[in-house]
């Protein structure tokens, strides 16, 4: 890369997948990409800045929308399609990062006139995001953090840590083309709405929320993959000493994003560009010598 061109701004497009409690894989649940279900990948988008530090180093600052959603009905788990549940999620997070450029290979094919650089990169950084599961309801997408289906509170802003990997490619010194994969850890096991147990229906003044709580009870009881609703909320109101597990509480949920970018690189002055550049300005000094007639 040539150092003077300190600065890109772009914009990404790409996919987005999560791992949590919603959907999955047909077998047991399992961890990490095991349980990924390919057919729930939805689209990602975004904008970024881009800060060169050195040769090696950068800082960013990305701005992405990330659709994420999962339903128990294509799944082939058994206990997880009669529990029924599904939601989708607009994430949208800002996370700043720290870009480590390992590899760098200039000038590919040695032409001299297109200049196109290749740049192999690791990144790492922690963010915000805005956590807003909601289910459709009759045609109606309904926010599910107010409703508190589990009868627990949690925020809408959470911390993401964002790490991943991704290569540019750098075209007549100004444009950047490039392609990310960033894996996204949260604090939080509600990206999906679900964690651990069933809330006894009666408990619910909202009758909204009580039919968001448990959707087992809108199978179809002759349907040969249902296992019965008495193991879902209404096994929490038969017994409510032993309310009925709704999620999985020992893991966090993630998401992931990838895709591809497209920046427009910008000069800038730095004093490590003025250092190693600046003979690039001087003037050479015309050598003068008196006529010999």
């Amino acid at each position: 890369m040539n150092a003077q061109y300190i600065w890109d701004f772009g914009a990404k497009l790409g996919a987005a997948n999560y791992l949590g409690d919603i959907g999955g894989g047909d077998g047991p649940a399992q961890d990490f990409v095991y349980d990924l279900k390919i057919e729930a990948t939805r689209i990602s988008g975004g904008a970024y800045g881009r800060y060169f530090l050195g040769n090696n180093f950068a800082a960013s600052l990305h701005l992405t929308q990330a659709m994420i959603s999962g339903e128990d009905a294509a799944s082939g788990n058994p206990e997880r399609y009669s529990r029924n549940l599904s939601f989708r999620n607009g994430i949208v997070e800002l996370t700043p990062r720290l870009e480590w450029h390992i590899l760098k290979i200039n000038d590919v094919g040695r032409t001299f006139r297109y200049r196109l650089n290749i740049n192999f990169f690791l990144y790492g950084g922690a963010g915000v995001f805005w956590n807003n599961p909601k289910a459709n309801l009759n045609g109606e997408w309904v926010a599910l953090q107010p409703l508190q289906t589990e009868g627990k509170k949690y925020g809408r802003f959470q911390f993401t840590a964002p790490v991943g990997l991704g290569a540019h490619f750098r075209f007549n010194k100004r444009h950047v083309i490039g392609a990310e994969f960033g894996w996204r850890y949260t604090i939080t096991d509600y990206l999906d709405d679900v964690s651990g147990v069933y809330v006894n229906p009666d408990d619910f003044s909202d009758p909204i929320a009580r039919t968001l709580a448990d959707r087992s009870v809108e199978m179809d009881p002759n349907d040969p993959n249902f296992i019965g609703s008495k193991f879902y909320g209404a096994g929490s109101k038969a017994n409510p000493a032993v309310p009925a597990k709704r999620g999985n509480p020992d893991n966090n949920d993630s998401y992931f994003v990838a895709g591809i970018t497209y920046g427009y690189a910008l000069r800038g002055k730095t004093s490590f560009t003025r250092a190693k550049y600046s003979f690039i300005k001087r003037k050479p000094k015309r050598r003068r010598s008196k006529a010999k007639f």
